[in-house]
């Protein structure tokens, strides 16, 4: 955990916390903070605020009581949806990826179809004239051709 070698107040028991959809859960430590006050000068804290209103109304009086605390910790709120959003963005990346290659591959399939069946019928130009002006259906010459 860090080099401190004095011992934490358990404050609570949790379960294993799992930090990202695509991670498993691992063991997590919950401390208060002003027992290793070096832990405040990591580069990401997250503090978890619960409420009854909606997460934005929250946000000014979580930042006066972060800011009463310790005024010189940057702050950064985000909710909820918006992590488990941020938490998304590398598969959603890929499959948008995913996505324009499948189109791509799709438009250059159909230009090679039609590549081949405009050579299928320039080759086949002349007996496509006899047919039509002989005796055969027009109908039957180009299901022929397909």
């Amino acid at each position: 955990m860090d080099t401190d070698k004095r011992l934490l107040n358990i404050v609570g028991v949790v379960g294993n916390v799992r930090d990202a959809l695509d991670t498993e859960a691992g063991p997590m430590v919950y401390a208060y903070s002003l027992q290793r006050p070096q832990w405040w000068q990591v580069s990401s804290l997250s503090i978890v605020v619960r409420g009854r209103n909606l997460p934005q109304a929250l946000i000014p009086a979580t930042r006066a009581a972060v800011e009463a605390l310790r005024p010189d910790v940057p702050l950064r709120f985000r909710t909820l949806d918006q992590v488990f959003s941020s938490s998304l963005d590398g598969r959603r990346f890929i499959l948008t990826l995913f996505g324009v290659f499948a189109s791509v591959a799709l438009v250059i399939a159909a230009i090679g179809v039609y590549g081949v069946m405009a050579y299928a019928v320039t080759q086949r130009t002349h007996e496509i004239g006899i047919r039509y002006f002989g005796p055969a259906p027009f109908k039957r010459t180009v299901t022929r051709l397909i």
